[in-house]
């Protein structure tokens, strides 16, 4: 299954990519931290995406107002091994492993909605 994290409303050409997962048939739940790029849950093999690896959450640029996320869940017939263009699956962009994503068998969607961003470190 291949799981994938973005903010459409990014001021970027394309929908910012907040995390790229792919996971093993095993998997079927994902804990808090289950996408930690240092840690990650059994099954769970987190790749490059647009602020590193890792899910770290929503993040909005402050005072840019609402932003929505959309969670995308996509089962597929074949396991991704290699991304579009030969990279390996660690060194890919994050459309080029989404790109190389074959046949999907189904998709699951959920949006979430966030009007700021997490609270500041003191």
């Amino acid at each position: 299954m291949l799981l994938v994290i973005e903010d459409p409303d990014a001021p970027t050409p394309a929908p910012f990519i907040h995390c790229v997962a792919l996971l093993e048939p095993s998997v079927t739940t994902l804990a808090q931290g289950a996408l930690d790029a240092d840690s990650p849950a059994d099954g769970v093999h987190v790749l490059r995406s647009g602020m590193g690896r890792g899910y770290l959450g929503p993040a909005p640029i402050k005072g840019h107002g609402p932003h929505r996320y959309v969670f995308q869940l996509f089962a597929l017939a074949t396991a991704v091994t290699r991304a579009v263009g030969g990279s390996t699956l660690k060194s890919a962009k994050p459309r080029d492993v989404v790109a190389a994503a074959a046949e999907v068998l189904a998709r699951g969607r959920v949006d979430g909605f966030t009007t700021s961003g997490p609270e500041p470190v003191v």
